[in-house]
């Protein structure tokens, strides 16, 4: 062994730039990254969705995030489905070459993306980058699940697909070892790719890859799973919110031009992460008017809320804003990451842009009895709620069946209504409003905590 490549890895960052709990913030996080960047052996890697989340991040559209990103050094980013919140037009401008809308100063990759009409791949995202460490040419491959087209608003995408990105990855690391001469590959996937990993790893060498980096589920591992010439590959993921940080070591022999051992291991980011940038600190300072923003206090919480109580009661909420027969709202639109809320605690906005960070409307539609019980039905309904005077379990509004053929007035938002897995599309009179759930749910609270209403209070 001559010498050891450390890879670094962030995924599922959501924006956390504050320290809060067990999230040490990016100044804290990026100091750790910085000082680490120092070493000739380091590589830095993100496995996606590092700006959607909270308030600061968000109504800048990812540029703070970005900005401390920079200044850190990341050597690429995957592309995952909360980059697209914002639409095609961000990522374009993320990589467009021009520095005056805040470029990003490193690869956004998405090799598995592709143009539905042409099968083209995307011009916005790279297939691949190719950097050098320790004179060690290096290749790094960013795909994204194949069935992350679900997670993001279907009119957003309407013009692409995320193709298998197993082959993908074969073809990609078949070139970048053979026509440029790269002696490691690592897969930067913003998937967990846990059921295909024993398949990566036994690619032939000629494809072979040496390092797996997963996001989007936000699971928690670390662990190698057995190579070609019983060499492991070692594969991670790391939480969300920076609460870890992923690392990869990679012990490479020059004579044999190939990796011989690893290690792996996820670093727990608020022991580890001590100490603040005082530059990042300024990057951030650049923000200030945001964080004021998102520092306002709204109202006081009046009663114990958790994730799905405050769903529940955002489902209610639409219900009457429509002064619909029914209103729902998919579990995934109301984030964890924003509870546990205690009684008599302050609710800011930047709180309730945590509860709800997506860009996500109020939307309407007409669906017969026949097509609401259909859709209760599927594996995917679990991941609804519904206002209180319908009974998913029994299929009973207002304590009545519902008719097959009658019409009944849903509101729910445009993420759920074009969601492939619900096929609400199905119905009639589909009205798309202009309002967002945020601010709906942001006027509600202000409005009952001056009633002091008992789940809101002043």
């Amino acid at each position: 062994m001559d010498c050891y490549i450390d890879i670094y890895t962030l995924n599922d960052f959501h924006g956390a730039l504050f320290a809060e709990g067990d999230e040490p913030g990016i100044s804290r996080l990026g100091n750790f990254l910085l000082l680490k960047r120092r070493e000739a052996t380091t590589v830095i890697l993100s496995a996606g969705d590092m700006f959607q989340g909270t308030a600061v991040s968000s109504l800048c559209h990812g540029d703070v995030v970005v900005d401390a990103m920079n200044y850190i050094g990341f050597d690429a980013m995957t592309i995952g489905n909360h980059e697209f919140d914002w639409g095609i037009e961000n990522l374009r401008r993320l990589t467009d070459g021009d520095t005056a809308n805040n470029e990003a100063g490193f690869p956004i990759l998405g090799a598995n993306i592709i143009y539905k009409e042409t099968g083209e791949p995307v011009e916005w995202a790279r297939p691949y980058a190719v950097i050098e460490r320790q004179d060690i040419k290096i290749g790094i491959i960013g795909v994204l699940g194949a069935d992350l087209t679900n997670d993001i608003l279907g009119s957003i995408i309407a013009e692409y697909e995320f193709i298998d990105p197993l082959p993908v990855i074969k073809k990609h690391s078949r070139f970048l070892r053979g026509e440029l001469g790269c002696q490691v590959v690592i897969v930067v996937a913003h998937a967990d790719t846990t059921p295909i990993n024993g398949k990566i790893a036994f690619l032939p060498a000629e494809e072979k890859v040496d390092a797996i980096v997963n996001g989007h589920t936000h699971n928690y591992y670390a662990g190698e799973t057995p190579g070609i010439g019983g060499v492991m590959i070692p594969y991670i993921q790391s939480g969300n919110n920076g609460k870890y940080i992923g690392h990869i070591r990679l012990y490479y022999d020059r004579a044999k031009q190939k990796v011989i051992d690893v290690d792996c291991e996820n670093i727990p980011a608020n022991l580890a992460c001590r100490d603040e940038s005082e530059e990042i600190n300024a990057i951030l300072s650049n923000y200030q008017d945001l964080i004021d923003i998102a520092k306002a206090e709204i109202a006081i919480a009046g009663v114990d809320i958790d994730r799905q109580r405050a769903a529940s009661w955002v489902a209610e909420i639409i219900k009457k804003h429509a002064d619909a027969d029914l209103g729902v709202i998919n579990i995934g639109g109301i984030r964890d990451a924003a509870f546990p809320i205690t009684k008599g605690e302050p609710v800011t906005y930047g709180r309730v842009f945590r509860m709800t960070p997506f860009e996500n409307k109020i939307v309407t539609v007409e669906l017969k009895g026949d097509q609401l019980r259909e859709i209760i039905a599927r594996p995917a309904a679990g991941k609804l709620v519904f206002s209180s005077n319908f009974d998913a379990a029994s299929g009973l509004l207002e304590g009545k069946k519902l008719k097959a053929g009658e019409y009944y007035l849903t509101a729910t938002v445009d993420f759920v209504l074009e969601a492939p897995v619900y096929q609400m599309l199905a119905g009639r009179k589909i009205d798309y409003s202009d309002i967002k759930l945020r601010d709906l749910l942001v006027g509600k609270i202000a409005a009952s905590a001056s009633r002091n209403n008992g789940f809101w209070q002043t």
